[in-house]
């Protein structure tokens, strides 16, 4: 065989099927996918591997329970799951639940939960409903919308306005723009840099340096 042109090598136990609305793929290991395969992709899941897409995704289901999911591009998926998820352009989901979480771009969803490390947002954010770190900081480089913010062990810091019901850390909040909330919790310091509009402010030290 040449060794001029890429081989097309099929593992054992790499499912392929379809599924209403596209191609489903299922496999045991790694799966490393450069192209669509000239269909439309349904779901990809890694039943003990690792997921990573060299291609902007538009799909239902990305997951890779025991494993990382990485996109080299954008990703508009309904639910994504990995102990790590690391997305280099920006995500529309429903839902995202990993270990720890990281966003280049902007972040549209229903419902993130990071449940062993942080959040990483390099663009803004909004989430119809809860936006949760259960073992680390949440990080925001742009403006957040969300139901609720809550970082149960570390910081919530977003360097632009942040609108929400509820923003709660269980150490310090940082926010660089306005902070408009009904509650804001600390269970360390509080720091915003623009105006505060909250019915209730809870922290061991807070500073408003409204303009």
């Amino acid at each position: 065989m040449s060794g001029s042109k890429d081989a097309f090598v099929v593992p054992a136990g790499l499912v392929f099927r379809q599924e209403d609305g596209g191609l489903a793929i299922e496999h045991d290991g790694d799966i490393i996918l450069h192209g669509s395969l000239g269909q439309t992709l349904q779901s990809v899941r890694s039943n003990n591997g690792n997921i990573e897409l060299f291609l902007d995704a538009d799909l239902n289901e990305v997951a890779a329970h025991r494993g990382s999911v990485k996109i080299r591009g954008s990703l508009n998926a309904k639910s994504v799951h990995g102990k790590t998820i690391e997305v280099e352009g920006s995500v529309r989901a429903d839902g995202i639940y990993g270990g720890s979480i990281k966003v280049a771009g902007s972040l549209q969803a229903g419902n993130v939960n990071a449940m062993d490390g942080g959040i990483e947002i390099g663009g803004d954010v909004t989430i119809q409903e809860e936006l949760c770190a259960d073992g680390g900081d949440i990080i925001i480089d742009g403006r957040l919308k969300a139901a609720s913010v809550t970082a149960n062990e570390g910081r919530v810091v977003v360097r632009g306005s942040a609108k929400t019901q509820v923003i709660e850390a269980g150490t310090n909040i940082v926010v660089h723009g306005v902070c408009e909330a009904q509650e804001i919790i600390a269970g360390g310091q509080i720091e915003i840099f623009e105006r505060v509009e909250a019915r209730s402010v809870r922290g061991d030290w807070v500073r408003v340096e409204a303009s």
